[in-house]
């Protein structure tokens, strides 16, 4: 088995691979989504009890004691919890569905994914958290605050004394304050994902199918596959609307099909130590791969019918192998030796090829070396044709004429390069639809606290603009005031989750491509966002405000 290579995973990393930080920035964002609703149920619920101050002073005078009208509160916020929370789980019944259809291949245990007597009980006990996070602020309000004034016959002095007012605001700004770090996050990614997809890749994904095969049991006689490769291209070059046709034992986008690296060492360097030499990703090709892809030709010649098993062993090395090793000269014509199946082969570089972004868009390009599969008849295959129209028509090619040369060798994992880039790019627009679902969310909530906040004040101040507008205030003047306070605390929000985010957005920096944590424009783009929807928060009371009749505000 010297020739037979073995990929050792750890057991967690099997289980998890790469989601654990993914998984772990998402539930970060639905636990501040939920400290967004349970502050905006706070803030609601507090303005409803500060409405009802005159029923609880009329309770209070009755006999109820603070403590009494308190639990009255927290079971009301309670009862609107648990309502919310059925809801919710009846709705992820559904969610799970979209769940399983967005999400990418490498969440682990996706397909397991349940509404099972676990969530139901986790589901039951954040109801309770909930209400308690929610109702707290109200429930001491209830207890604590002065409800004698709210008895008094024409009193005009709010029942919302300046405390209750600055913790109403505070609630308001905390809640733009989480939704800015959850839309920076949200605006982060999408830039990130805006950069990559406009990254040089090395090769071009239309109308371009792919079909793997396994040709060792089949053909074991090397002579024989390469008999096979050639015949397979030359059938599928004559198809018809076909521009180009190759093979390759390594193809990006695509987990691997067999051995892809290789030992080498530079003709005339020291060789070193069996276990010391250098390794570098090695592709096997036939036929016009990299016209099949259109994978530039930097200089040299790519691999023909000369290049056989009895003539000189060549090689074609990309552009990132030939600038980390002959940075004063040309690599054409120079001289490696390449350890790869258990032999080692002194060859002579023929060309340069453009660098491809093998494992993905954002990984760098890695240096390459690519051998000519006659010099080297792999039997894991995967070919690669360029149809002039469509991939649907190259992806029948690839099979029909496969299965013509060996009908008992199966195709595998016949798809287009468009697919596979796709499924590439599948979990970064997952993780990118969530936290911007969840930021819009908590934006929309937001915009209700401020306009809540905004609204209440407005109408504690009813009298005071009947007075104004009375004594010839301006509408804009009475919209400008109204909607300054909301303004300043949206501000206020918008500059404290700046922060925050500034902060909190490291654990985001291993999902960002080329995109950094402190990204001006996203922050620039999320304050105008937020200010923009926050002033129709604010403009809602502001004109309501403006329509004040002056006889109507001073009648009581």
């Amino acid at each position: 088995n010297s020739e037979t290579g073995v990929l050792i995973t750890p057991l967690e990393d099997a289980l998890l691979g790469d989601a654990r930080k993914a998984l772990s920035m998402l539930a970060a964002a639905v636990g501040l989504l939920l400290l967004i609703a349970c502050a905006n149920v706070a803030n609601i619920v507090l303005g409803r009890s500060i409405g009802r101050a005159r029923e609880f002073a009329i309770r209070g005078a009755l006999g109820a004691r603070p403590g009494r009208l308190a639990r009255q509160m927290l079971t009301e916020v309670l009862l609107i919890s648990v309502i919310g929370t059925a809801l919710g789980v009846l709705a992820s019944t559904w969610g799970l569905e979209i769940v399983r259809a967005l999400g990418p291949r490498d969440i682990p245990r996706l397909d397991e994914l349940a509404i099972n007597t676990r969530v139901i009980v986790f589901a039951a006990v954040s109801a309770v958290l909930v209400a308690i996070a929610a109702g707290a602020l109200p429930a001491a309000w209830v207890a604590r605050g002065n409800l004698g004034a709210a008895l008094k016959e024409g009193g005009r002095t709010s029942t919302s004394g300046p405390r209750t007012r600055s913790l109403r605001s505070a609630l308001a700004i905390g809640q733009v304050t989480l939704a800015t770090m959850l839309l920076v996050g949200a605006g982060l990614l999408a830039r990130s994902l805006v950069t990559l997809l406009r990254v040089e890749r090395g090769y071009d994904t239309t109308n371009v199918a792919v079909g793997t095969v396994q040709a060792w049991q089949h053909y074991r006689d090397p002579a024989r596959r390469t008999e096979f490769v050639r015949q397979a291209l030359e059938r599928m070059t004559n198809a018809p609307r076909v521009r180009a046709a190759g093979v390759t034992s390594s193809l990006p986008l695509s987990p691997p099909i067999g051995a892809d690296d290789a030992n080498y060492v530079l003709e005339g360097q020291a060789r070193p130590a069996d276990a010391e030499w250098p390794t570098v990703h090695l592709a096997i090709i036939a036929g016009a791969y990299f016209d099949a892809l259109s994978t530039p030709l930097h200089g040299g010649r790519v691999f023909g019918d000369r290049d056989r098993a009895n003539t000189t062993p060549v090689m074609i090395v990309n552009a990132a192998f030939a600038r980390g090793h002959f940075r004063e000269g040309s690599a054409i014509g120079r001289r490696v030796i390449v350890r790869s199946r258990g032999t080692e082969t002194t060859r002579e570089i023929v060309g340069v090829v453009a660098d491809m972004r093998h494992e993905g868009l954002h990984a760098a390009p890695h240096p390459t070396v690519f051998l000519p599969h006659a010099q080297s008849p792999t039997g894991a295959l995967t070919f690669v044709v360029r149809s002039e129209r469509d991939a649907g028509a190259a992806l029948r090619v690839v099979r029909e004429e496969l299965s013509a040369l060996n009908s008992a060798m199966p195709v595998e994992d016949p798809t287009t390069l468009d697919a596979l880039l796709e499924e590439s790019l599948r979990a970064r627009r997952f993780h990118l639809a969530l936290l911007l679902t969840f930021s819009l969310t908590a934006l929309v909530l937001a915009a209700i606290g401020v306009y809540g906040v905004v609204s209440h004040a407005t109408a504690e101040r009813n009298h005071e603009i009947g007075v104004r507008v009375a004594l010839g205030a301006q509408a804009r003047s009475i919209m400008t005031t109204v909607m300054r306070g909301g303004l300043v605390m949206v501000g206020l929000g918008v500059v404290l989750g700046a922060i925050g985010a500034g902060v909190g957005g490291r654990a985001l920096s291993g999902m960002l491509f080329e995109t950094t944590t402190h990204d001006t424009v996203t922050y620039v783009i999320v304050a105008v966002v937020i200010l923009g929807t926050s002033l129709v928060a604010t403009a809602l009371p502001a004109l309501r405000a403006m329509r004040v009749q002056p006889t109507e505000a001073l009648r009581g």
